[in-house]
C-alpha cells in the first residue's frame, strides 16, 4: 500500500516536530547540501576567473 501524502505528513510530524524538510534531513544530507553549495561557488569563481 503507497501512503498518502496525509499519511507522510502525519509520520513526520509525530516523528520529528515539524512539517518543514529542512528539520527531517539527516546529517549526512545537511553536509551534501553544504558541499553542493560550496562546489557551486567555486565553480562560478573559476567561471569569472576565466
Amino acid at each position: 500500500m503507497i501512503p498518502s501524502s496525509l499519511d507522510r505528513w502525519i509520520h513526520q510530524n509525530e516523528k520529528f516536530g515539524s512539517f518543514q524538510e529542512k528539520d527531517s534531513r539527516s546529517l549526512e544530507q545537511e553536509e551534501l547540501l553544504m558541499l553542493r553549495k560550496e562546489l557551486e561557488q567555486q565553480q562560478m569563481v573559476n567561471d569569472i576567473k576565466k
